[in-house]
């Protein structure tokens, strides 16, 4: 199972929109913008025997300008909550609930989390969250857990110091979109946790935002 999970999530406040549908085991979004923008956030993490590296593509080491890479579709098992906003969601409780269940998901890939986020843009809005892991393939599933696939596709990844909080980071990433010559291609964004990520005080704490972009 992943080795860093948050343990405890204040709440922030997010901006953006997007919309998306809900079902029992399939989580699908299809054809929205999404531009989050994070307020200050503090959680610990908990580290349980990490003894991998991640394999995901990490981020250029520090700054606004990011690392350009392809991934293939992955599939993601978590727990999901919605909320009219993200100020109201629980995510330290929903890494709670997946860590005591995270056994029951098979095919895991170990050692790294994913947080994964969408506002839905009709109103009354509505914002999802899904916290969980990426498996090879679907197998068992915890009936109360539900499943993401994400298309193959290129990702801007922007590593940023946790220390430094969020709301730093979505503005720069904002920023760049509007700037470079790559646009949102897909309606998500996911927070990468891997052996980088101690706890939200350690200064060399890093975690990776992955956005999917395109050529304009």
């Amino acid at each position: 199972m992943p080795a860093v999970f948050p343990e405890q999530h204040s709440q922030y406040t997010e901006s953006g929109s997007g919309n998306g549908t809900i079902y029992k085991v399939w989580w699908d979004w299809e054809g929205i913008a999404l531009r989050t923008c994070f307020a200050e956030v503090a959680f610990a993490a908990v580290l349980i025997g990490l003894s991998t590296v991640a394999s995901a593509a990490p981020g250029k080491e520090i700054g606004v300008e990011p690392k350009i890479v392809d991934m293939p579709q992955m599939i993601l098992v978590g727990v999901v909550q919605g909320a009219p906003d993200a100020s109201q969601l629980d995510i330290g409780a929903m890494w709670q609930r997946f860590t005591e269940r995270s056994e029951e998901v098979a095919n895991t890939i170990e050692d790294i989390g994913y947080e994964l986020h969408i506002q839905t843009p009709e109103e009354p809005s509505v914002h999802f969250c899904l916290t969980g892991v990426q498996v090879t393939e679907l197998g068992s599933v915890p009936t109360d857990m539900f499943v993401k696939v994400l298309p193959s596709c290129t990702y801007a990844v922007f590593t940023h110091r946790v220390v430094e909080g969020y709301a730093k980071v979505y503005e720069s990433i904002n920023a760049w979109l509007e700037s470079s010559e790559y646009a949102e291609a897909h309606p998500y964004d996911f927070q990468l946790y891997d052996s980088r990520f101690k706890s939200m005080d350690d200064p060399a704490s890093l975690q990776d935002i992955y956005v999917p972009v395109r050529l304009e």
